[in-house]
């Protein structure tokens, strides 16, 4: 495992929003491969004849439930962690992008069209720029639809994803 930390020099504004995405990138296509060999090892196991639980398809269907964990508003988030797949659940806990990128990236093993979608909430520091927006909130794109991971896990209840 690496642990790398990003130091974004961008403004509030589209740039940083489309660095955030790029980020979100990594760290979907990282879980995917982690996904996908937690589903090598399954398969694995399965054809020696153990009987092992699938991997969670979807945060929302990992039991004990993982806790949704809200991100910090503002400019009280200069400094944030977004937790990788094996990280989520060790910890128990995700904000948002944590919980789409997992959910994405799982997805995308699945053979499903995935990805993160950061989008801009509140309002703008620059007049006119929704993207100078000082919150976001990161969403999963599954197939073409639009999938809140952390209301899912906020929200509670089976999982659909599978």
């Amino acid at each position: 495992m690496i642990e790398a930390r990003v130091h974004l020099p961008t403004e509030p504004g589209f740039r940083r929003w489309r660095h955030l995405m790029a980020l979100a990138e990594v760290l979907t296509e990282a879980n995917a491969e982690w996904y996908g060999g937690e589903l090598d090892k399954y398969d694995a196991l399965l054809a020696q004849g153990y009987s092992v639980p699938k991997p969670a398809c979807c945060l929302s269907c990992v039991e004990p439930r993982i806790k949704y964990i809200p991100p910090p508003t503002g400019d009280k988030q200069n400094c944030q962690n977004w937790w990788s797949a094996p990280q989520v659940l060790q910890r128990g806990r995700a904000n948002c992008l944590d919980a789409a990128a997992y959910d994405a990236g799982a997805a995308r093993v699945e053979g499903k069209t995935a990805s993160v979608l950061i989008e801009p909430v509140g309002d703008p520091v620059v007049q006119g720029d929704p993207y100078s927006t000082l919150d976001f909130h990161a969403v999963a794109i599954i197939d073409g639809v639009r999938v809140d991971s952390s209301k899912k896990l906020t929200q509670g209840g089976a999982c659909n994803c599978g």
